[in-house]
């Protein structure tokens, strides 16, 4: 029988935790290659990764998460994780049953489970964790209430704009080649020629889609293979700044940095004491 977690429990070791008037924060690790069978929770929450990457099963479908994606789960939605050989931090924010019951009262548009991986609500889940790590004991609670409040908000406006889109079989493809070939010079009507659509067509469509042009896209794509890269190898940076395609290893450090807040060096300490203390553990 699948497992139904109440509120607030994850598989996850819990790194932080924070209470707010109907919202509940907390910050989960996982060691590299973590599995999570198929299960369910009684509460609706957004998951939000802040390091590593995974693979998620829902029904007959199946989601990649990588760095800035935010997925919302809605009460009793079945899943199943198979985490990539990678230390994965997750961000989880839960809503109360009174809160979330509140919120249909007005829009059912979060009674299916949404994925965004980039885009305003992106950004305010970022800025949501920035101050749920912040050492500020006055003005962190209201100022992530307020954020958290906001990114409900936003997600049923989003949800609800959306309903009825699906994401056309070209619009996959495109992004897949995106991905795949993301240390490549594209351009954008050689993707349009390979997916079978004008290039106007394919430019309105994508920034529809997923909130950004295909170049940021692209960029952010180049971005998790690095931190792939970094966390698993031992590659030196120059050689990985060459083979994503960057003209030297200070341009590929400042790309980083501005992406991710922190340089490549700093993240494969970091990403290597935690696999260290897992391990440990």
């Amino acid at each position: 029988m699948d497992a139904i977690l109440p509120p607030g429990t994850y598989y996850g070791n819990r790194q932080k935790m924070q209470q707010l008037p109907g919202i509940r924060l907390t910050e989960s690790a996982y060691a590299p290659a973590f599995v999570i069978p198929r299960h369910a929770h009684q509460s609706a929450f957004f998951a939000m990764v802040i390091e590593g990457s995974y693979r998620e099963t829902y029904g007959a479908r199946s989601r990649e998460c990588t760095p800035d994606t935010l997925v919302f789960h809605p009460a009793g939605e079945l899943h199943s994780e198979q985490h990539h050989n990678v230390v994965v931090r997750i961000l989880t924010i839960e809503t109360s049953q009174q809160l979330f019951e509140r919120v249909r009262e007005y829009s059912r548009a979060l009674d299916d489970p949404r994925v965004f991986q980039a885009g305003p609500l992106v950004r305010l889940a970022a800025r949501l964790y920035a101050e749920f790590r912040a050492d500020d004991r006055i003005a962190a609670r209201l100022a992530m209430e307020g954020l958290a409040l906001e990114l409900l908000a936003g997600a049923c406006r989003h949800s609800e704009n959306c309903a009825g889109r699906t994401l056309p079989a070209w619009l996959r493809r495109a992004r897949d080649l995106l991905t795949d070939r993301c240390t490549e010079v594209l351009c954008l009507q050689n993707v349009a020629r390979e997916v079978g659509v004008h290039p106007a067509h394919l430019a309105r469509t994508f920034r529809q889609h997923f909130h950004c042009t295909a170049g940021d896209y692209q960029r952010r794509a180049r971005i998790d293979r690095a931190r792939q890269l970094l966390a698993l190898s031992d590659t030196p940076l120059v050689e990985i700044a060459l083979a994503l395609g960057y003209a030297d290893q200070s341009h590929f450090a400042a790309a980083f940095k501005r992406h991710t807040g922190t340089s490549p060096n700093a993240f494969r300490k970091a990403s290597r004491a935690q696999s260290r203390y897992y391990a440990q553990s």
